[in-house]
């Protein structure tokens, strides 16, 4: 029977909530009030404006009924729009917003119930700030006028209902400001540009272990999207380097076609012990195509078999296989490339740029393959490879790869050893600058470049360099990551999410990945998940890096977790002069007073600012509440030169160093003044708008 308190209908619900109201209402009581009245005036308006009207108020936010999806999609826009433009000296809010139709239940004074608000309301709440997510039925509503705005994010099982949802995610105007403003070159990539601002969520620790896709669902899948399995060495064992040389050779010019998301070798290799089950694949790396096939190499011969398969229909696409001389290989490559593109009925970007040669012989070009799969193993692998590839560099001093491979393993290396990057410094510029010079949108050595630049505190031109690795390379996943690496450390936490976020999307399989995932929740609070992301590159994929180590111990010292923190030194990769210092460390934590604190300062002054990094009495000054102390020791390794990595600044725990009328100095003293001048106010001051440093940014320098 029908209840007659209740009239039923299909309605478009839009779900608004604003975020950090609580954290700001500790900071600041009266400020956050005006803030939250303003912000509430601001969304009354809006939503009336377009014909809407909110029928509940929860918590912080509204439930809003709107005439149809897409006034609903609009309101929510403006929104977003309406409160980042505002230019008062309330602290800047963000809301969050779930956007649903659905059927729902009419109450006496027009209150609306049922499955469809629960759906928009739970919408809502995996938004990011600053963000807009709808529903299937609302992107549906939307084709032809508005769904280009959004992107799928595939399903999501949201707390309270049953079966799995599939979302949507606003690409362009509800998506977060700022992060890639700057001019294109190539249509492909101002499209993916767009899409990454609010498509991509950092990836969970779930999708590492292929849980992305709720069990029985089917993922939204990217109809122009490709795995390349690594291929099959039907040779001799110690020719399986060779078949994934070819493999990442292959991989590397499949990155030009035209708007096609490229998964990266670390995710997709990872089916190199398996019969590849199709499906598995499609739901655990979300693509539509998997090129698979063998190698065999016998003396100066090469033969290569290959296959694409459209991954749902489990459809054989197009199949080859070449036998020619060990000198053919490019123009195998180049043709495999060619027909992978005809097939998929997208264009091949700047094919007839591709060499049917390089400046290197087979065998320097068999060294370069070996010295490329050292590298991906990582950890005591790399000297090799760095051997290999100095032989390559001296044998074809004008291959551009083998410089950029040299540059990128000399980096990389100082993170998995005790060797100080200060010692290999000189030779990873050289050799970045030789691989420009020969090839000047090289998209390995662009990203180097743009790392030594961050080091340097060129701001602007790394990050114009790892603008240009990805101009010339969208699906570079290594460019991806640093450049959100970049962002958190220039205070811009909620762009490099995204940006890491991207990187996890193309490799999701990749520990490496994981562990930016960590830093990308440590930044945005979220602990929880930052030590499941952490724990698991650290102990399920054996990552041993020192910045695996720097997360779960920064976990540790947010959570309060001292006897975790003691636990973690024992296992501290690096300096042993360093692991001595913790025990004081973590004392003057734990038990704070004169004492301890006496103690700390001891363990700090005997080792001396010249081997001392300055972060480790940041760390401590600023969790002991001793700002002063924090921000004089910055200041001085700043104006001496020895602060490399800036992320600290901006991690949770320092709100009080950055309020503090000190910090301003030591933000012009790193050129951070400068490139915030040009980039844009960091996060922190939506929170903090009246402290020095941006005030000083509000002045715009007179």
């Amino acid at each position: 029977m029908s209840d007659a308190r209740f009239t039923r209908k299909l309605a478009a619900i839009m779900a608004v909530d604003v975020v950090r109201y609580s954290a700001l209402v500790e900071k600041d009581e009266e400020s956050a009030l005006a803030a939250v009245d303003r912000a509430r005036t601001l969304i009354s308006d809006i939503i009336t404006s377009h014909g809407g009207r909110i029928f509940n108020h929860a918590g912080d936010g509204v439930m809003v009924e709107m005439p149809s999806v897409i006034e609903g999609v609009k309101a929510a826009f403006e929104i977003h729009k309406a409160l980042e433009a505002d230019d008062s000296d309330l602290p800047r809010l963000k809301v969050r917003i779930g956007v649903n139709l659905g059927d729902v239940m009419s109450r006496e004074g027009g209150d609306l119930v049922g499955h469809g608000v629960n759906i928009a309301s739970r919408l809502e709440s995996i938004a990011k700030p600053g963000e807009t997510v709808i529903s299937q039925a609302v992107y549906e509503q939307l084709r032809g006028t508005m769904e280009a705005l959004f992107e799928a994010a595939g399903y999501e099982r949201l707390k309270n209902i049953s079966s799995p949802v599939a979302v949507y995610r606003a690409t362009q105007e509800g998506a977060p400001r700022r992060i890639w403003r700057l001019g294109r070159t190539r249509s492909s990539l101002q499209k993916r540009w767009v899409v990454a601002l609010g498509a991509l969520a950092i990836v969970s620790v779930g999708l590492i272990a292929g849980l992305l896709w709720p069990r029985g669902s089917e993922p939204v899948i990217d109809g122009r999207s490709i795995a390349v399995l690594p291929f099959t060495n039907a040779g001799d064992a110690d020719s399986e380097f060779f078949s994934d040389g070819v493999t990442e050779e292959i991989l590397a010019l499949l990155v030009r076609l035209d708007d096609v998301k490229v998964i990266a070798r670390a995710s997709s290799f990872q089916y190199r012990e398996e019969a590849p089950d199709l499906k598995a694949i499609r739901r655990t790396l979300g693509v539509s195509h998997v090129l698979e096939g063998s190698v065999r190499r016998s003396d100066d011969r090469v033969r290569v078999t290959v296959s694409l398969v459209d991954t749902a229909a489990n459809q054989r696409l197009w199949a080859d296989s070449y036998e020619r001389q060990l000198t053919d290989i490019f123009a195998i490559q180049r043709d495999i490339a060619e027909n992978v593109a005809d097939a998929m009925k997208v264009q091949l970007l700047g094919a007839e740029e591709l060499p049917q040669d390089r400046p290197i012989d087979p065998e320097t070009y068999e060294l370069y393959l070996r010295g490329r799969s050292l590298l991906a193993q990582r950890g005591a692998a790399i000297p090799q490879a760095i051997a290999a590839f100095e032989q390559v560099t001296a044998r074809s001093p004008d291959f551009a790869d083998g410089w950029a491979a040299l540059a990128m393993a000399l980096h990389v290396y100082p993170g998995h050893s005790t060797t100080p990057y200060a010692q290999i410094e000189d030779q990873a510029r050289a050799a970045a600058s030789r691989a420009l010079a020969l090839a000047p949108a090289h998209p390995e050595a662009l990203a180097v470049r743009g790392v030594q630049a961050r080091r340097d505190h060129q701001w602007q031109q790394a990050e114009q360099s790892f603008i240009a690795a990805l101009d010339s390379d969208p699906s570079n996943v290594t460019a991806w990551f640093w450049y959100g690496e970049f962002l958190l450390s220039v205070g811009r936490a909620e762009d490099g999410v995204d940006a890491l976020g991207e990187a996890a999307k193309l490799d999701p399989l990749s520990p490496i990945m994981l562990a930016g995932t960590g830093w990308g929740q440590f930044f945005l609070g979220n602990t929880e998940a930052a030590d499941k992301a952490f724990t698991s590159a650290w102990n399920d994929y054996g990552l041993r890096a020192r910045n695996v180590w720097e997360g779960l111990y920064s976990v540790a010292l947010q959570e309060k977790d001292y006897d975790r923190a003691r636990a973690l030194v024992a296992e501290m990769p690096g300096r042993a002069d360093l692991r001595a210092l913790h025990e004081p460390f973590i004392a003057a934590l734990e038990n704070p007073g004169p004492a301890t604190q006496s103690m700390m300062k001891g363990a700090f002054d005997l080792l001396g600012p010249e081997r001392l990094p300055y972060y480790y009495p940041l760390e401590g000054y600023s969790r002991m509440g001793l700002d002063d102390e924090a921000v004089a020791v910055t200041l001085a390794a700043a104006k001496a030169g020895r602060v490399d990595e800036t992320q600290i600044l901006f991690a949770p725990g320092k709100a009080g160093v950055r309020a503090h009328p000190g910090f301003a100095e030591i933000a012009e003293t790193l050129g951070l003044i400068a490139y915030w001048r040009e980039a844009g106010a960091p996060d922190f001051c939506e929170d903090a708008p009246k402290s020095a440093t941006c005030q000083a940014l509000s002045s715009n320098g007179s």
